[in-house]
């Protein structure tokens, strides 16, 4: 059975106590686990790696130089996409919503671009093939320096989010299109990061 156990840290001339630490962390004195209790949350990030986000065979964004590196271009006028999948990490609290952030840029200083974000949970045994769980869509100016980095958040709720959800499936497009994207020109997609609650170390075992 697992005893619950206060945890301080610090030295005897400074100690720092944690309130209610018997709360939220619990010791098995035999098997040495630790496990954390719900009411201690953190916000964490992780980081979509620029290779891992690809272009679809249809109407794909195009790979393209940009400074020391390179960056996804999205046209103006028209409708391109990047897609990518990933695992939920472990530690996720499912009660939560997260967030997802796009670091992009263009050489335009004036206007609007529109982004949408489509995205879908999936666990075991479960169709990958179906539409959309939904659809969010983003106005956003650029920065008043051209080429200047804009981040814009997505933020999904926790009631899409089951306890069998093992896999997030995006698709992010620029809707180049769209009357609303007055951008008149190119936008760069530079990075991409998945913001969420943890309320705990990982899945038992």
């Amino acid at each position: 059975m697992a005893i619950p156990i206060l945890i301080m840290f610090g030295t005897q001339e400074h100690p720092f106590h944690i309130h209610k630490m018997a709360e939220k962390i619990v010791v098995n004195p035999i098997t040495g686990k630790l496990q954390l209790i719900t009411n201690l949350r953190v916000r964490k990030n992780v980081e979509i790696a620029i290779g891992s986000i690809k272009p679809p065979a249809s109407h794909p964004a195009s790979w393209a130089d940009l400074g020391i590196a390179g960056a996804w271009e999205f046209s103006d006028g028209s409708t391109e996409t990047v897609i990518l999948e990933m695992p939920l990490p472990l530690d996720i609290n499912r009660s939560e919503d997260v967030v997802v952030d796009i670091a992009w840029s263009s050489p335009s200083t004036s206007g609007n671009c529109v982004w949408q974000l489509e995205y879908l949970f999936r666990g075991d045994d479960e169709d990958i093939s179906v539409s959309a769980d939904d659809t969010l869509t983003q106005t956003v100016a650029p920065s008043t320096t051209a080429n200047g980095l804009v981040t814009t958040s997505f933020t999904i709720p926790a009631a899409d989010i089951s306890d069998t959800d093992k896999l997030l499936i995006l698709r992010l497009q620029r809707l180049g299109g769209d009357a609303n994207d007055t951008l008149g020109d190119v936008a760069y997609l530079t990075a991409m990061n998945f913001n969420y609650i943890s309320n705990k170390l990982g899945d038992s075992v």
